[in-house]
């Protein structure tokens, strides 16, 4: 391998976890109105008392009492709609995770770029051009393998997934692809 096979090797993957970012966006934002219309099926909160019903506390109690109907009506309806608010939690959590390895992918591959840029102006005092160490490279299979999981559903070793990639061939796709450009 070489620092540039590196270098598209990250961009593959960061493109392959952007359409899984994508995919977790879109499903989010449906359970988020799923829930915004199940919370709006409940009736409108109560508007709060003015400053001279606030004096009264006759008034202030009977807000309260309100309130409080609204705040159980509320309640039952997260209650109703549980599998929903946990989607949702469980899909926000995976798009923190995402968003961690994105970034990881986007700040490898800059140093990358800016290690080979030095590289290729001292060339002549560097023996050997920069590399990912072993660690990086096992990270980028384990979130190569990762996401063929989620994209593709899970295969075998020496399978290919629904759009071909498998032990690197998409790697090498892309890789011609881009040098296509």
């Amino acid at each position: 391998d070489t620092a540039r096979q590196d270098v598209e090797d990250l961009e593959f993957l960061l493109g392959r976890l952007k359409e899984h970012e994508s995919n977790l966006q879109y499903r989010q934002e449906q359970t988020a109105v799923q829930l915004e219309r199940a919370m709006q099926s409940v009736s409108v909160e109560p508007p709060a008392p003015t400053d001279d019903e606030m004096a009264d506390p006759e008034k202030v109690a009977e807000f309260m009492i309100t309130m409080g109907a609204f705040s159980a009506r509320q309640n039952l309806q997260l209650e109703h709609h549980a599998e929903t608010v946990e989607e949702n939690q469980l899909l926000a959590r995976q798009l923190s995770e995402v968003a961690q390895i994105k970034r990881w992918l986007e700040d490898t591959a800059a140093w990358l770029l800016a290690e080979m840029e030095c590289f290729s102006e001292q060339a002549e005092e560097l023996d050997m051009p920069p590399m990912l160490s072993e660690e990086d490279i096992e990270y980028m299979e384990l979130v190569d393998e990762q996401l063929c999981e989620l994209l593709d559903g899970p295969f075998e070793e020496g399978e290919e997934g629904a759009d071909g990639s498998a032990n690197g061939a998409a790697h090498a796709d892309a890789a011609e692809a881009a040098e296509a450009d």
